[in-house]
């Protein structure tokens, strides 16, 4: 499934204006066509020019959102709790790399970093709050 979006202004945009161009959505393209249709990498450079930042990255959830976050490859070992959803570890092992479990501290439920262990390979700590 693509979603299209009509070419917008967002300076002085604001947050109501933002939420707009996401419900007006019909069809996103991979590239912007000749019909004024806004192709998903010149969505992402709107948003990043409308949040005030370098890079925006479009991706379909959270999810997927995870794979180009962490930044990791083949045989980096990644560092995070088990206390989590699937898919941080699944994002993990997308990239080749290995997850790590250090335990949670019982009364707070976070990663208890007693228990973090570092090795030559760990290239990443992913902190994770279950409930938000």
């Amino acid at each position: 499934m693509t979603y299209c979006l009509k070419s917008w202004t967002p300076t002085g945009g604001t947050s109501s204006q933002l939420q707009s161009v996401f419900l007006s959505a019909t069809q996103i393209t991979p590239d912007s066509n000749n019909d004024g249709e806004m192709g998903l990498a010149s969505i992402a450079a709107e948003i990043s020019r409308f949040v005030g930042v370098k890079y925006a990255y479009a991706t379909a959830s959270g999810i997927t959102a995870l794979h180009p976050a962490l930044g990791v490859g083949p045989g980096d070992e990644v560092i995070t709790t088990p206390f989590t959803f699937a898919a941080l570890a699944t994002a993990i092992l997308h990239a080749d790399a290995v997850p790590t479990f250090a335990n949670i501290d019982c009364k707070t439920l976070n990663l208890d970093s007693a228990l973090v262990k570092f090795t030559d390979t760990a290239k990443a700590v992913v902190v994770f709050h279950l409930a938000g």
